[in-house]
């Protein structure tokens, strides 16, 4: 049941790790005629690279803002908020990676996600800061739903062999007489009845 539980992330875990936070630019300074200047925002893309970079640097568990990480969750983009499986979060983000801190930083430094993170701070601001500690923790995913498939018994499938569609209702292309979208873009597979 171990493998199962850190695979869909479904216990709470803690350890020693490294914290990465990463935050909006500082506001930049303002157009002429213009009140404010503008904040350049951490993106779906910069949190969805540092997390892969955490995983590729040894990371055992990964949770985003309290938010844990697994195999099948989904960072992204919705209108300006960036989300964690459908849950909106807010800067500055705190991306908890259990594990060997020190070893994993310095291996998310020293490849390509350590260079895409220093590009965006120096280019547009990112703050970007590193701590590790021996006391940090990452909660458990919400459970999910299960799904499952199963296998359509051979008596119900049809057999594609001699024309039956595979869900068994017995029509063949030739019972299907041709459609305008067919006929325009000359298709001949189809017989005519």
């Amino acid at each position: 049941m171990s493998t199962y539980e850190t695979a869909t992330a479904s216990t709470a875990l803690s350890g020693s790790g490294v914290v990465l936070q990463v935050e909006d630019s500082a506001p930049l300074p303002a157009s002429p005629g213009v009140a404010e200047g503008t904040v350049n925002r951490a993106t779906d893309e910069d949190l969805q690279i540092a997390v892969n970079g955490l995983w590729a640097a040894g990371a055992e568990a990964i949770a985003v803002n309290g938010q844990r990480i697994s195999a099948s969750s989904a960072i992204r983009t919705a209108g300006s908020a960036v989300l964690v499986d459908l849950r909106p979060l807010s800067p500055p983000y705190r991306i908890v990676a259990l594990g060997d801190g020190a070893a994993i930083e310095q291996a998310v430094q020293g490849e390509a996600t350590g260079e895409y993170l220093s590009e965006i701070s120096s280019r547009f601001g990112i703050v970007l800061s590193w701590e590790t500690s021996e006391d940090l923790s990452v909660p458990a995913r919400a459970p999910a739903a299960l799904r499952e498939a199963s296998a359509t018994p051979p008596d119900e499938a049809g057999d594609p062999a001699d024309g039956t569609d595979t869900l068994g209702s017995g029509a063949t292309d030739a019972d299907t007489p041709p459609t305008d979208t067919d006929a325009e873009y000359g298709a001949t597979d189809k017989e005519t009845p």
